[in-house]
This record gives C-alpha cells, structure tokens and sequence, in this order.
C-alpha cells in the first residue's frame, strides 16, 4: 500500500501539467562562448558599446547555425539592435582590454531561450533543441609512407578533437583522455574494426551512446576520412575528402577535417530532430514501470524532452500507468528525443509502450 501511494504521489506531478525542457540543458544549448570581440570608437565607452553589439550579432548567428538544419541557413531572421538586445539574457566578459579608443574581450552571450524560440516559431523555421548523446570520437592517424591508421593520444589528429567547441553542439563530441584504461582497447591494430560488444565500455566511461571512427589517411592532396559509426545497433560506414593545405604538413589540415567531418554528424541529426512547432499532435500510451524510482526516472525523461508539450495521467496501477502526451512534430521525432533520455517508445499489438530501456532487454526497436 506504502508503495502504491508513493507512486500516486509521483504521478500527481505530471498530472494535467505543462512540461518545458530543465533549466539548466536549455542556458546552456542557448549559451554562446568565446565571441572575440575588437572595436574603436571617440571614446573608451563607445568601444565597448560597438563592441558588445557586434559581438551579439555574431553570437546570433552562431546560435541561429547551432539550432537550424544547414540548407535553412539563409533564412536566419535579421534582428535590428532593439530586438536583438532583446534576446540576449545576459553576457560575461573576459579577457578584457581597452585604450581609450579601442576595446578587446572575449565575450560569452546567454540567449532567452524563449524568446528566441518565439522568433524562430514566427517565422516559420524548424529548429532542434533535442540534444543527442554525447558521441565517443576515436581519431586514428596515418601518415604518408601508407603505415596502418592507429590512435596515438598525443598526437594532432587525435588532439584536435580536445577542442571544447565540438563538445558544445547538438551532437556532442567527446575524446578519449588516452589513459592506462583507455589505451586498453585503443591500443589494438584492429580498433578501426571493433564492434559495440568491445567498445561499449570505453563509450560507458564517458556517456556515449555511440562511437564514431575517424581515420585520417593522406591522400593525393587530400585528407581522406573513413568515417566508422558503432552504435548498439550495429555499424554504418562512410568517407569523406578534405582537401589539404598545399605545401603544409598534413597536421595543417586536421583541424578543417575534423570540422567537416562533425559537421556531417551534426547535420544528419538536425535533420532528423528539427522540429515543426506549427505541428502538434497527441499520443496514448502505456508506461512500464517496476518501482517508484524507475517512474520517476521516466518522468525526469519526459520533463527533459523539449518536444513535450503537456501530459496527462489518465489512470495507473502499481506496475504501470496510461498518459496521453500533447507534442510538437512527427512520431519519431519524439522517439527519437525519449531515446536521449533512455526512453524506448514502441508499438506492441497496436499500443503504443514507454518505458526505460533496460526494460526492453537491448531495445532495439529505436535504432
């Protein structure tokens, strides 16, 4: 009886309530870092003034590409100095330096998350602030004399990808620190063929839900990159050709291949998660659920998914619950955005079924 009331108390949360994404993930999705600011102006005040709103626009543009699929690029809403004002919440300075006619920073631009989504909705562009798993990036090198492709921590290609602007992205990417316990399974000549059952660990360490295979082989002027993505699902593989400085090392080029080659990822996620906020729809479904805390495991997934608009508790059990979910977009796009939050959205006999994934065994019905 205790536990069936601690359940009934849990549920009461999301009972006939609005659901926005948690605080925190969206300053930070909204957060652009590291605008370098450099103006003049009459005065030391004038400067910094010029300065501040020149790097807002960048800052704008920046996040605009953050959130909006690529080929809608040219659609970036031009905002005068008032509106754009308006959707800055607040900024941080550093690095900073002035004369009395010049001013230096670096600047950090926290955007209003609503406002900006307001704009993006007026205007008809579809956005993603669906976050995917963080993806485990293993970069493997070769050099010019046609030596095999291994994983060498301190080398450039695989420090390259230490950048921390490729960890602030819809797609965040992560690197390997390179340590004793890593190089346990980076180490190995076959690590361009490994699959998830060996390298599941390795993405466990650092809360990837999939590893992706960068070797850079030097090749006829171009960088040429063997794209390898291992997921619990299996592996898919791609290439691509970056052409490569003329006349330079080949290091010269890593930092443009690596670029390229996250920004495909980038792109093919925000196509799939770019959302239509014009379009809103509703789901019934099944939760599965064996304990108080495994529920609100569930509703912390739910409250974190930006696409969920509204839920409704229309009745429970001990082992369960049925919810009807107001959302924005298309049926896989929420699958798709429950699966970051290791939900698994499925189909049973015609029902549609929530539940965490290590509920479903390996869950494979959300590739």
């Amino acid at each position: 009886m205790k536990r069936l009331f601690a359940l009934f108390a849990a549920c009461a949360v999301l009972a006939a309530v609005g659901l926005s994404a948690p605080a925190g993930a969206a300053e930070d999705l909204f957060t652009i870092r590291g605008v370098r600011v450099d103006a003049t102006g009459a005065s030391a005040t004038e400067a910094r003034d010029v300065a501040i709103a020149g790097g807002q626009a960048r800052a704008w543009a920046r996040l605009f590409r953050r959130l909006v699929r690529a080929r809608d690029w040219g659609r970036q809403p031009q905002l005068d100095g008032a509106a754009l004002a308006r959707t800055i919440r607040a900024f941080e300075v550093a690095n900073e330096k002035r004369s009395s006619t010049r001013y230096l920073a670096d600047i950090t631009y926290s955007f209003n998350a609503n406002e900006v989504r307001r704009l993006l909705q007026k205007s008809g562009i579809a956005y993603s602030e669906t976050r995917a798993k963080p993806l485990l990036v293993v970069a493997l090198a070769a050099d010019e004399a046609g030596q095999p492709a291994t994983y060498d921590p301190t080398g450039g290609w695989a420090a390259v990808w230490q950048n921390p602007d490729f960890g602030d992205q819809l797609v965040p990417f992560v690197a390997p620190l390179g340590d004793v316990r890593d190089m346990a399974v980076l180490s190995r000549g076959d690590v361009a063929e490994l699959d998830w059952d060996t390298l599941s660990q390795l993405a466990a360490r650092y809360q990837a839900g999939e590893v992706l295979i960068v070797e850079a082989v030097p090749r006829g002027g171009a960088l040429h990159l063997n794209l390898t993505r291992v997921t619990p699902y299996g592996r898919s593989e791609e290439t691509l050709d970056v052409p490569m400085t003329q006349g330079a090392p080949v290091a010269a080029s890593y930092a443009s291949a690596a670029e390229a080659a996250a920004r495909g990822a980038i792109d093919s996620w925000k196509e799939r998660s770019a959302t239509d906020y014009g379009h809103k729809d509703r789901l019934t479904a099944s939760v599965r659920f064996a304990s108080a805390y495994e529920w609100n495991a569930i509703r912390r997934g739910l409250e974190a998914t930006p696409t969920v608009l509204r839920i409704e508790i229309v009745g429970i059990t001990i082992a369960g619950a049925q919810i009807d979910i107001d959302y924005y977009g298309q049926f896989e796009q929420l699958r798709d955005a429950l699966s970051q939050h290791d939900l698994a959205l499925t189909e049973e006999g015609g029902f549609h079924v929530i539940a965490r994934r290590h509920a479903f065994g390996a869950a494979r019905a959300n590739p």
